[in-house]
């Protein structure tokens, strides 16, 4: 939940910058010398600088003049190092799970009942299989 606060201070810095965008449209901007004349700045990584407008280069907002970014703005933050070699993930081994072995006490022969999924696992009893939990089913015939 927001402060009201927070979204005063939100709103009153809004009323600003579209003021001033406003102005500097109808050529009535004032300027103030804050020694970065000429000079566009990225509005969320402050320390990016280019000499004229454009994208800036890391996060690719639009850069806006240096001195339309209000003293109560954040620190800069530091702009991300790129790796000169990316390393890759290592991927995740995926392997079958082995099949338990068959109950030996359930002969095959004397089965009735059976795994739809795994038709290995079966029993002389209802039950579930060994493998995926599911309900063995009864089978047809001998």
């Amino acid at each position: 939940m927001a402060s009201g606060q927070f979204l005063i201070d939100s709103e009153s810095q809004l009323q600003e910058a579209i003021s001033k965008l406003l102005a500097r449209r109808a050529g009535t901007a004032t300027t103030h010398d804050h020694g970065a004349e000429g000079l566009w700045t990225c509005p969320m990584l402050p320390d990016v600088q280019e000499p004229e407008s454009g994208s800036c280069p890391v996060c690719g907002m639009d850069l806006v003049p240096a001195d339309d970014i209000p003293a109560s703005a954040p620190p800069p933050v530091p702009a991300p190092t790129a790796d000169p070699e990316p390393k890759p993930k290592p991927k995740p081994k995926l392997e079958p799970e082995p099949e338990p072995e068959p109950d030996p006490a359930d002969d095959p022969a004397e089965a009735r009942y059976a795994c739809p999924m795994h038709p290995s696992q079966t029993s002389s009893e209802p039950g579930r299989c060994g493998i995926c939990n599911m309900f063995l089913v009864e089978q047809d015939g001998p």
